[in-house]
């Protein structure tokens, strides 16, 4: 529905160029607001369906604060690296993984702090919804080889 109602209004606008190069000024007026408005219901359709997708979807994510938070994302960081100093020539992975997630948190730090810095910068694309995403899914990884980990240190422990 939307891109047929962006197609007749590009039929419209082509129309009214047709009618202001003939010199018909009434017709010209008339289609130009037709023109405005059709654009602006559009626009506000979308809008409101997207918004109502939305609601309907009761997708209701934890806020990245909420993540760090509950996940404890920094302290964890914090105990694994002084685990990968006692151990520097094993764990690669795990050295690895730890230091790309530590990446991305100081990336999104880094976001967040000029993101406040202004107010229109809140209107900015900056990509961070894509960095959230990336170190929630690495974060799973992570976890799990901390686990894995874990479980094999407790393994050596008996044998």
């Amino acid at each position: 529905v939307h891109a047929l109602l962006h197609f007749f209004c590009l039929c419209i606008y082509l129309f009214n160029i047709y009618i202001y190069i003939t010199g018909q000024i009434d017709l010209f007026i008339m289609l130009s607001a037709l023109i405005i408005g059709a654009s602006g219901t559009a626009v506000g359709t979308t809008i409101l369906y997207k918004g109502y997708s939305y609601i309907r979807s009761g997708k209701s994510e934890p806020s990245l604060e909420d993540f760090l938070k509950f996940q404890d994302v920094r302290s964890t960081l914090i105990t694994v690296n002084n685990f990968l100093l006692k151990h520097p020539k094993e764990y690669n992975e795990l050295r690895k993984q730890h230091k790309l997630i530590t990446r991305y948190v100081h990336d999104i730090d880094q976001l967040v702090k000029w993101r406040r810095e202004a107010y229109y910068r809140y209107f900015t694309f900056t990509g961070e919804n894509e960095l959230v995403r990336q170190l929630k899914e690495e974060w799973i990884i992570f976890k799990v080889r901390i686990r894995v980990i874990s479980g094999l240190n407790t393994l050596q422990l008996y044998h």
